[in-house]
């Protein structure tokens, strides 16, 4: 069943439905594929060593090996816990990737519907952070370069990984649904059956910001705000760079980076030395969490550097 699967990933075919059930089913068990085989046998090794002569185009077995431990390591966890968590009559994942893997588990173990509901979809998200990770080396690759691809293998293979995972999440749902046709149309590429899709507009109720708004000055505060998570899909260093060169001009103008900071700590701490390293200590604040509804009204300029968002025009993001 392993071997079909695979099959079925390199023909970019949708997976059998008995092979998948199959595999689902094999994963952590006795007479399947236990964590330990994956981990530990020589068949295991044996696979991996293969794979790596006959598809790898970078050098380094080590790396290509490291690889497919760590994207494969986690499927076995989400067995477990699709084995052991407590019966629901549905079940609802807001992404694909490992999450969306893991509803697709729940969903065939228990035979019961599963909705997949995406704000930015994921495995563009994926490809985004993974082509510029630094965590991955890109060593000359002979036949990547002959063919200008800007990617090693172990990158593009990390990329394949996420867009595999999210069609499987894709074929296993019953119900996909995005914020606007555009993102739609993106899940249609990514594998998702335009039957299975619908959109729900992502909509504000203007009444929650009557207040603020009556609490704005006359005069336009020259404070500029991100409201948004300090990740790097949100692209912080480029408001930084961007309060550098404002503040040229309007020395007495702030930046506001206000949102969670928990989620990429090394980034978090990026952010902050580059406001350390261009002068700006003072000027760029990080204020953490906040009520944005008592933080709109001190704003004169809301920006917002993402890279990718859910929503197709920044003024509805805002």
């Amino acid at each position: 069943s392993q071997r079909r699967l695979h099959e079925s990933f390199k023909a970019n075919e949708a997976v059998p439905e008995e092979v998948l059930t199959q595999v689902f089913r094999d994963l952590g068990e006795t007479g399947g594929i236990t964590r330990k085989d994956f981990l530990y046998s020589r068949e295991s090794w044996q696979v991996i060593e293969d794979s790596f002569r006959a598809y790898c185009t970078e050098p380094s077995f080590v790396d290509y090996f490291w690889t497919i431990r760590t994207m494969h390591a986690p499927l076995f966890t989400l067995a477990e816990i699709a084995k052991n968590m407590p019966r629901v009559k549905m079940v609802h994942s807001i992404s694909t990737g490992y999450a969306g893997l893991l509803g697709a588990m729940v969903s065939d173990r228990y035979r019961i519907p599963y909705l997949i509901s995406e704000h930015g979809i994921y495995t563009k998200e994926r490809k985004i952070d993974l082509s510029q990770a630094q965590w991955i080396d890109d060593p000359e690759d002979q036949v990547s370069a002959a063919l200008n691809d800007q990617l090693g293998y172990i990158r593009r293979l990390w990329i394949r990984f996420f867009e595999v995972v999210g069609r499987l999440a894709y074929q296993k749902a019953d119900s996909i649904v995005s914020l606007y046709s555009g993102n739609q149309t993106r899940q249609h590429q990514d594998g998702a059956s335009p039957e299975k899709t619908c959109i729900i507009p992502n909509g504000i109720d203007p009444e929650r910001f009557r207040e603020p708004r009556e609490q704005r000055s006359e005069a336009i505060p020259k404070v500029l705000g991100l409201v948004g998570r300090v990740v790097p899909i949100k692209d912080i260093k480029t408001f930084i760079r961007a309060m550098r060169s404002v503040s040229e001009q309007v020395p007495e103008a702030e930046g506001w980076i206000v949102g969670p900071e928990d989620e990429d700590p090394a980034y978090v701490a990026e952010c902050r030395n580059l406001v350390t390293s261009l002068g700006l200590e003072g000027r760029v604040k990080f204020l953490g969490f906040q009520n944005v509804s008592e933080i709109l009204p001190q704003l004169g300029l809301m920006v917002l550097t993402s890279i990718s968002e859910a929503l197709p025009l920044v003024i509805l993001e805002a």
